[in-house]
């Protein structure tokens, strides 16, 4: 396949991945490409088509796939499953399955393979990694162990890693690391500490990383803007977000206003959750 036509279905799917009314079918066929980065592509996808074909395809991928950046995608995505297990009162698992169709023997499933691909010390770091991060959505014990043991390792990657896994437990114990680690303009680990503080929506973070909205660094910039989508509880913070996404950067203002979306989709849920407590 030629370059430029790769990158063209590449770019397809990742805007396939933030359509609403994307279906299985659109993106099954580009996952007998011969191209690893269009099937690394196609599996991100299928983060928000969570269902028993696709988990049946990141199984196979996760295992299989002769390309690692590939089986790395396949564990991310297997992750929405353990992100899925966790969102309704498991009481509700029998007779009404969870979040979006999701059933709780998919999400066995899910947490089986990726502790395995997570404990193989024969598989890739890189997919190791991945496995530990989609677990850490709903983390046990042995996962919290998992990551101390990365974060108390001095090497500055694995460090990394360790705080996008704290991110995604969303647990208190992680929390004042996380603040920490966004708080050093210097550090070689504050993108990841960034994503970490919007993934685990730490809300002392809101004022560091307005701060960072004016830093000189644009990956900084554009990473601490998205953070704000799990973090903004003040209207001063959000009326920032909102002149950002008047900015005549197209980049900046693509970002703003994806975050002010999350933001209202965010709040319209709470709004539907107090409804339903009443």
């Amino acid at each position: 396949m030629a370059r430029a036509t790769s990158e063209t279905l590449v770019d397809r799917l990742h805007a396939l991945a933030k359509e609403p009314r994307t279906r299985l079918a659109d993106v099954l066929p580009h996952l007998d490409s011969a191209e690893a980065e269009v099937r690394e592509a196609a599996l991100l996808a299928l983060w928000d088509l969570p269902c028993e074909a696709a988990l049946h395809v990141l199984l196979r991928c996760a295992r299989q796939d002769p390309d690692l950046r590939v089986q790395a995608a396949a564990a991310t995505t297997l992750g929405r499953y353990i992100w899925a297990g966790m969102q309704l009162d498991e009481m509700l698992d029998e007779q009404f399955g969870l979040s979006e169709g999701v059933s709780s023997a998919e999400v066995k499933i899910a947490r089986t393979c990726l502790t395995s691909i997570q404990q193989d010390s024969a598989r890739a770091e890189v997919v190791r990694h991945r496995a530990l991060e989609a677990l850490s959505y709903d983390p046990d014990d042995v996962t919290h162990a998992e990551i101390e043991a990365l974060w108390s390792s001095g090497d500055e990657a694995l460090r990394s890693v360790a705080l996008r896994c704290m991110g995604r437990t969303g647990h208190p114990r992680w929390r004042a690391v996380l603040l920490e680690a966004v708080s050093d303009p210097r550090s070689p680990l504050l993108l990841a500490a960034i994503d970490a503080v919007g993934e685990g929506c730490v809300d002392a973070a809101e004022g560091r990383l307005l701060e960072l909205l004016e830093h000189t660094d644009r990956p900084t910039m554009l990473a601490a803007l998205w953070a704000l989508r799990n973090v903004v509880h003040t209207t001063p913070a959000r009326k920032a977000i909102e002149r950002l996404g008047r900015s005549r950067d197209l980049e900046i203002k693509k970002v703003a206003k994806a975050t002010l979306q999350e933001i209202d989709a965010i709040d319209v849920q709470e709004r539907a959750d107090d409804s339903d407590d009443d």
